[in-house]
């Protein structure tokens, strides 16, 4: 069987997700899912007032994120001269950006 990818594995799903099926997917809390939409950085819609996702549209954000992290990552690993850099972690790098988020609020 072949590896699919993160993005590609949401992308096949037929019907919107939910705030527990991000947060499980992403190997994230309810909570961070809840943050990242709060600061309108997540692609989401409503309905009433339950928050869903539509799967193509969360696919392309999270290839951009990582996109994003894989270019500081190699920015980082430049400037570590030759030392290990950790392996990727969305967890992480979905925390770093409502932290940088909010910075960013604070200062306007």
């Amino acid at each position: 069987m072949a590896d699919v990818s993160l993005e590609d594995l949401i992308e096949t799903r037929k019907t919107a997700l939910t705030v527990v099926e991000v947060a499980e997917i992403l190997s994230v809390s309810k909570r961070l899912v809840y943050q990242l939409v709060s600061i309108g950085e997540m692609p989401h819609f409503k309905v009433g007032g339950a928050v869903r996702f539509e799967p193509k549209a969360l696919s392309i954000w999270l290839r951009g994120q990582m996109a994003d992290s894989a270019k500081q990552s190699r920015s980082a690993v430049f400037k570590m001269r030759g030392k290990m850099a950790e392996p990727f972690d969305v967890p992480r790098m979905l925390m770093e950006l409502v932290v940088s988020k909010r910075a960013e609020r604070k200062r306007v």
